[in-house]
């Protein structure tokens, strides 16, 4: 009789491990991650920072006068991702491709436009920070959450 609560141990700890979270690699294909917010600082000219903004009912945010709207990022099983954005009502789509580190939970996003060279996100649950320099002096932290 005295195994069976060591047994019954043994395999409640087993479930529980079994149970974590999917890696990175896994949980992001086929995933949709919307902006929330975006603040830009230490920039060399102060008034191209921006002040920690965050989106509104209708999922838009103002940014240096124009309308961001239903910013988006969505991952595809091969490494292929897109950005779609409404910037002042035109809608723009640009093909992404990204790379994942299930060791530290990060999401390196490269090409387009919008993109420069590579972005690197760091994934918290449901939410990835997206850091970027401009080359300018000014960083970027976008926030985007998993919808």
């Amino acid at each position: 009789m005295k195994k069976l609560p060591l047994l019954f141990i043994t395999s409640l700890s087993l479930l529980i491990m079994s149970c974590g979270s999917d890696p990175i690699s896994e949980s992001i294909i086929g995933s949709t991650w919307q902006l929330r917010s975006i603040e830009q600082t230490g920039c060399d000219d102060p008034d191209e920072n921006i002040d920690f903004t965050t989106v509104n009912a209708n999922n838009c945010l103002e940014v240096d006068n124009d309308l961001v709207c239903n910013f988006t990022f969505q991952f595809a099983a091969n490494g292929q991702a897109t950005l779609q954005a409404s910037y002042d009502g035109e809608v723009e789509l640009e093909e992404l491709t990204y790379t994942t580190n299930d060791d530290i939970d990060e999401v390196t996003i490269c090409g387009g436009s919008s993109i420069p060279d590579c972005v690197i996100g760091t994934v918290d649950g449901n939410e990835m920070t997206l850091s970027l320099s401009d080359g300018g002096g000014c960083m970027g932290f976008f926030i985007v959450e998993k919808s």
